[in-house]
């Protein structure tokens, strides 16, 4: 069976389980599922849980720690028995990355007002503001990608509360998707999640973006975001295009139990009628 869970549940409030079956093997070496009738019980429920009826293992996102020697302890009759198992947590605060922490207005861009809502500050550029109210349009904000990171840690079983990071301490997890669900952005009238983890300036001001737990009133992470009172100018597009994609994959030279993933992009069309990304 798995001997290690990792604590997505501080993330996303979903509980992470593994289940379990307990046997007995007799003198004879009959093998007996003796599973309704073991009492459990998990030596510090800080770190993980077991269910009342000892069919699963859990965490439940509530847990503060790791271990690399997190034990269960098993009771049938007269016999005793441990399980032991690794459980990794996030590191927190987590990591949050913006593509552009400046946003700026796009000369030039313009898109419909809401109806909840129209421009309140006055513009560098008052005749161009004026034919945007005229029109119910008003310049475009730059928008931003947001991607979320962290590291899975744990601590060592040799009682020196060594902390021991997943894969390395170079390597850190995208757990953008996990979190997205959490993703607040603390003032919306300066800025705004548009769609997914991209984010779009709407007024002048200094916010914070974070992402809060599911579980508890206590932020994970949080960066600063600017919506700048000036205006960008578009001076270049760029368009590539993409045939297809290939996938390759090769050990890792730092560490034996993780591979390298490299995606290439063809530019070049093979066949007839092959219609290009």
């Amino acid at each position: 069976m798995d001997t290690e869970i990792i604590n997505t549940a501080i993330l996303t409030g979903r509980t992470v389980a593994i289940p379990l079956k307990i046997v007995a093997v007799e003198m004879n070496g009959i093998i007996t599922d003796v599973s309704p009738f073991v009492e459990c019980r998990s030596t510090n429920e800080d770190i993980i849980k077991v269910s009342k009826g000892c069919d699963y293992v859990f965490v439940s996102g509530k847990e503060s720690q790791g271990s690399m020697n997190a034990r269960i302890i098993f009771n049938y009759e007269h016999l005793s028995a441990p399980l032991e198992l690794t459980v990794w947590v996030p590191k927190l605060p987590l990591q949050i990355e913006l593509s552009d922490g400046k946003l700026s207005q796009v000369k030039g861009w313009r898109v419909p007002i809401l109806p909840d809502r129209r421009p309140t500050r006055d513009s560098e550029d008052e005749d161009e503001e004026e034919r945007g109210k005229t029109r119910g349009c008003t310049l475009q904000y730059q928008h931003a990608l947001v991607r979320v990171f962290t590291q899975f840690h744990t601590t060592s079983s040799e009682g020196t509360n060594q902390v021991i990071t997943m894969l390395g301490p170079d390597w850190s997890v995208d757990v953008t998707d996990l979190v997205s669900d959490f993703m607040r952005v603390a003032d919306t009238r300066i800025a705004q999640i548009v769609e997914g983890n991209v984010l779009g300036g709407r007024e002048p001001g200094t916010t914070m973006f974070k992402v809060v737990s599911p579980l508890m009133e206590v932020v994970l992470g949080e960066v600063p975001l600017i919506v700048a009172d000036d205006k960008v100018t578009i001076t270049d597009l760029r368009a590539e295009l993409v045939s297809g994609l290939s996938l390759s994959l090769e050990s890792n030279p730092g560490t034996s139990h993780t591979f390298i993933a490299k995606t290439t992009a063809h530019q070049r069309l093979q066949t007839l009628k092959q219609v290009p990304g």
